[in-house]
């Protein structure tokens, strides 16, 4: 269906369900293999991992409502101020304990998972019977993506990251209400405005990083065979005869020249999107300064005690700053293809045409027979002085 649309035939012409079938399929289907990785982690670490993670979401609206809360009683000449600084020093510091704790926890949960793709990924392996569908250039580049052991390259993360990242980014949706629950207690009529502002934002950024994460996934056979030509050279067994032979340049060149094929498309893409990033930050800017103006103008002409305004401002900063660039949405969108590979991985080696084992042993068929004649060698280091020669 959406090659039909890329094709040049209209949406209008499809029918809604065919675009709603589509869209969950490349919107919620990788997200959903990723969820479904959470409980290689073990359900006591999922468990308390989730709780960490709601009473992070609501830290934000609960620090903005006693904010609000101290503001007013200083404002009135309370005694009673000291509570609510003291509840929102408790928040703070809360905070930073809740920080401290869960990036251990993300941890372990990440390398739990990451362990049992690896698990996973050696079981689809030692099944295999077919070495010719092993030996597949697609096999072979998707077992290395599958492998969750990232390389040196700063595009390529593991599922066990994606999984706790995507949790992470479902629970600040939670972050999300709680603080439009206290702007909406002000100006009702701004929240749909600001959700607006943030959801747009947002996948603005996310389709940004996927385009590159998939312009990187595709050159995946450019990546193996660079690698290739970099075993050859480091390689001990043969770092003799490249040396004789006078085959290190050429080596070098055929790993340069596949390495640079895969990564510039990825580098041009990058700096595209980097001289792009004025437009997010300027719909985002004006955004934060109509907002911040409408709850001005609706506190003087309400007359709106100076508390209620310190609670809806700092409710609307945290609000805002859901819509910045995130290392999570990044961490999603480069763990998603060892998932995908997984997958692709599960349906090539275990569906229905996976060669089964023969019941009967095959036949020894006689080795063809090699013969040398009029063969001549010689070494750069040696041409004009001796040769060897296979007759």
């Amino acid at each position: 269906m959406l090659r039909m649309a890329a094709c040049g035939i209209p949406w209008t012409v499809l029918p809604k369900r065919m675009v709603a079938r589509a869209w969950a399929k490349s919107q919620l289907e990788p997200r959903m293999r990723l969820l479904r990785r959470l409980p290689s982690a073990g359900l006591l670490l999922l468990v308390t991992v989730i709780v960490v993670l709601m009473l992070q979401s609501l830290l934000p609206a609960f620090a903005a409502y006693w904010t609000g809360a101290f503001v007013g009683s200083v404002t009135r000449a309370e005694g009673g101020g000291w509570l609510p600084l003291a509840l929102l020093g408790t928040s703070m510091v809360a905070g930073h304990l809740l920080d401290a704790s869960g990036s251990a926890l993300r941890f372990l949960a990440t390398r739990r998972i990451d362990g049992a793709q690896r698990a996973e990924l050696t079981g689809l392996g030692s099944q295999i019977i077919d070495l010719t569908r092993l030996e597949d250039p697609a096999t072979l580049d998707d077992m290395a993506l599958a492998s969750a052991r990232p390389s040196a390259d700063w595009l390529e993360r593991t599922p066990g990251q994606a999984a706790v990242a995507q949790l992470r980014l479902m629970f600040r949706v939670v972050q999300a209400v709680a603080c439009c629950v206290l702007i909406g207690r002000i100006c009702w009529w701004l929240v749909p405005l600001l959700l607006i502002a943030v959801q747009v934002t947002r996948v603005i950024y996310t389709r940004n990083v996927r385009s590159v994460v998939r312009l990187w996934t595709t050159g995946m056979g450019l990546r193996r065979r660079a690698e290739y030509w970099y075993s050859q050279i480091l390689d001990v067994g043969i770092a003799k005869e490249i040396r004789v032979l006078g085959l290190a340049g050429w080596i070098s060149q055929h790993w340069r020249g596949n390495l640079l094929e895969h990564l510039q498309p990825v580098w041009r893409r990058s700096s595209e999107l980097a001289r792009r990033q004025w437009l997010t930050f300027l719909a985002l800017a004006v955004t934060a300064v109509v907002a911040m103006a409408a709850v001005g103008l609706t506190a003087r002409r309400e007359q709106l005690a100076p508390g209620d305004i310190a609670e809806v401002l700092t409710a609307l900063i945290a609000l805002l700053m859901l819509a910045t660039a995130d290392d999570d949405t990044v961490l999603v969108q480069q763990g998603t293809p060892p998932v995908d590979a997984l997958y692709r991985l599960r349906a090539r080696l275990c569906g229905p045409n996976r060669t089964p084992p023969s019941a009967e042993p095959t036949p020894q068929q006689a080795p063809p027979r090699i013969a040398f004649e009029d063969v001549a060698s010689a070494t750069p280091a040696a041409t004009g002085r001796s040769s060897t020669a296979v007759r």
